[in-house]
């Protein structure tokens, strides 16, 4: 039994270090906000925070603006492939928090960055403007993540 164990070990490791070569590790933190820049006044919209780590962020104040239900947390993998013939590829997951807001007068918002701490340093992500119209504007509703 313990020699079919072993000979198991031995014959699946290879097989696992092989499946790691060209696998580049994501070194480098992409934190990034955001949110669409013009909304109406009672119009729900989502601000997103991204990470490319496992960690969940810490979410900036957001005075001024109603929170509608619980954030929530969406879980991805984005996966980069390099170059021909070499084919070198990099891996890593992304967290998306995501929280619904919406605003009940015209006003202009300046949101602080969300903040995370990764092996002991502070990172920060970006800042946002939203500018909240009256209900009568159109919007032109962008936002980098799509959602």
């Amino acid at each position: 039994m313990l020699n079919k164990l072993i000979f198991s070990i031995l014959l699946v490791f290879p097989l696992a270090a092989s499946a790691q070569e060209g696998v580049e590790h994501v070194k480098e933190v992409e934190f990034i906000m955001s949110a669409p820049e013009r909304v109406t006044v009672g119009q729900e919209f989502n601000l997103v925070i991204t990470l490319n780590r496992n960690i969940e962020p810490k979410p900036p104040q957001l005075e001024g603006l109603t929170t509608i239900g619980e954030p929530y947390i969406k879980y991805g993998t984005n996966l980069k492939i390099k170059g021909q013939p070499n084919k070198k590829y990099s891996q890593h997951g992304s967290v998306y928090y995501v929280i619904t807001l919406k605003s009940t007068r015209v006003a202009q918002y300046n949101i602080a960055p969300a903040t995370v701490n990764i092996d002991g340093k502070v990172y920060k992500s970006n800042e946002l403007k939203i500018d909240v119209l009256g209900e009568g504007n159109k919007t032109s509703n962008t936002s980098s993540t799509g959602d």
